[in-house]
């Protein structure tokens, strides 16, 4: 069962290079205008569902309060499935990863006469009105001394991308809450109801399974529930972990704390300071770090 979990950690973790060799090449593919879609019709409440249960473990370890009113019917609205679960999964990433501990993010689907409107909100600090638009430009990262961007700029411009092939629009707003000094900012995105805006190629493929892999259920309960072995060792070594990623230190931790005495490092000053004072036998060491 341990091991289980962990395989299921280093699989989704190993995802993150994939995803952006898969980005950079679907956007080359939008600026040529050769990304095909294969539209179908789908339940978007049901679609949504499946990928917010993946941010399940980053809600509980920040303490984040996930608003998700569920509608209780199905919504049914043709879009690409591949190509959407992009969209909204990168958008969520992004509302999970820049939510501080102990804040909310939330989902709220909205059906008019001839669309839909899925808004993805987050408690963050505020975005520049100026820098609103530029967010999904290429490349485009907000210049914030205070918090570290590790992005590459390259999501919401192709999520903008991908929802324009759809005929879709999206955009994004920052507003102070009342009587708070925190933001909410919002990402809106409309999607025509009908299929009578995609052509006879686009409809006429079969449905295709995701490429986008998400945890299931069980994978979920493996990585919430995880079973440990106890290890006994008369001597501990001492490791040195050195990881700006919470969660990966998190599991590179629990994976070792049994055999090894670990020493833990936010960024590259800290693992500097508590290298030269702790010597430690070994130091495992991300590559890019602040500090």
């Amino acid at each position: 069962m341990s091991d289980k979990s962990q395989l299921i950690t280093i699989k989704h973790n190993s995802e993150n290079p994939l995803q952006l060799a898969n980005e950079l090449m679907d956007f080359r593919q939008v600026e040529t205008g050769y990304l095909p879609l294969h539209v179908s019709e789908n339940d978007i409440v049901s679609f949504i569902t499946q990928i917010l249960a993946s941010f399940d473990e980053i809600a509980l370890t920040k303490h984040i309060t996930t608003e998700w009113d569920e509608p209780a019917d199905p919504l049914l609205i043709w879009f690409d499935r591949e190509q959407m679960g992009k969209v909204l999964y990168n958008l969520l990433s992004n509302a999970f990863k820049f939510t501080p501990e102990n804040g909310f993010a939330s989902i709220i689907v909205r059906e008019n006469r001839d669309s839909v409107i899925v808004t993805i909100s987050n408690n963050v600090k505020g975005i520049a009105k100026g820098n609103l638009e530029k967010l999904f430009d290429n490349y485009f990262q907000e210049d914030d001394n205070e918090r570290r961007n590790t992005g590459y700029g390259i999501g919401l411009a192709l999520a903008k991308s991908i929802i324009e092939l759809h005929k879709g629009n999206t955009y994004a707003s920052s507003d102070k809450r009342h009587n708070n000094s925190d933001y909410i900012t919002s990402f809106n995105v409309t999607l025509l109801k009908d299929k009578k805006h995609f052509n006879e190629i686009q409809l006429s493929a079969k449905e295709q399974l995701q490429s986008v892999s998400y945890p299931t259920k069980q994978e979920q309960h493996f990585l919430s529930h995880p079973s440990t072995e106890e290890y006994i060792d008369n001597i501990k070594k001492t490791i040195l972990l050195v990881e700006d990623n919470k969660a990966i230190r998190a599991y590179i931790k629990e994976s070792l704390q049994n055999t090894y005495m670990i020493l833990e490092s936010p960024d590259g000053l800290d693992g500097w300071e508590q290298a030269t004072s702790s010597v430690p036998d070994l130091i495992l060491s991300d590559v890019m770090m602040s500090g």
